[in-house]
């Protein structure tokens, strides 16, 4: 019996390190990507000022916001998701302890209803009864304790899935606000140009610009 609770629990242990190697990884992956994408930009963006093209800068700096908004919004998901894997382990591992400690009780509980019997033979019924009842609400509370654990576990993962919908949402507005303001910056820029060309060819005066 004790083996094969030991088997178990080195098994759920090598299974977390496992994940939490996968975790590591997904990081690591994660932020390489981050890193390019940065550079990348960088040498675009640099370009474009050698280039003086004011409009596609600003477009290709929101541009860059978008993308780095998309890879936060990825790196939550991921780790959204590995904490729920982890959440759905630990809720296996409990159910499996939960088995094993069960059978050990049973075992127990036979043990000592093999003893009563013995004793019962010896003396008089009153002790053994009140053993036995004993022996029940032991029982009893062990249950409910397993029941607790149990919901405790389930109110966890409600809430992980609340704030995973909480952040989700909060991410979506600012990819809103994010559009908002490119189609923004793009018309200010662009009314600019037009200005600053038409004043450039001549001078003319700004009133009929004011009555446009």
């Amino acid at each position: 019996m004790m083996m094969m609770i030991m088997m178990m629990m080195m098994m759920m242990m090598m299974m977390m390190m496992m994940m939490m190697m996968m975790m590591m990884m997904m990081m690591m992956m994660m932020m390489m990507m981050m890193m390019m994408m940065m550079m990348m930009m960088m040498v675009v963006i640099i370009m474009m000022m050698m280039m003086m093209m004011v409009v596609v800068v600003v477009v290709v700096v929101m541009m860059m916001m978008m993308m780095m908004m998309m890879m936060i919004m990825m790196m939550m998901m991921m780790m959204m998701m590995m904490m729920m894997m982890m959440m759905m382990m630990m809720m296996i591992m409990m159910m499996m302890m939960m088995m094993t400690m069960m059978m050990m009780m049973m075992m127990m509980m036979m043990m000592m209803m093999m003893m009563m019997m013995m004793m019962m033979m010896m003396m008089m019924m009153v002790v053994v009864v009140v053993m036995m009842m004993m022996m029940m609400m032991m029982m009893m509370m062990m249950m409910m304790m397993m029941m607790m654990m149990m919901m405790m576990m389930m109110m966890m993962m409600m809430m992980m899935m609340m704030m995973m919908m909480m952040m989700m949402m909060m991410m979506m507005m600012m990819m809103m606000m994010m559009m908002m303001m490119m189609m923004i910056m793009t018309r200010v820029m662009m009314y600019i140009k037009g200005r600053v060309e038409r004043d450039s060819d001549d001078n003319q005066n700004y009133e009929d610009d004011y009555t446009s």
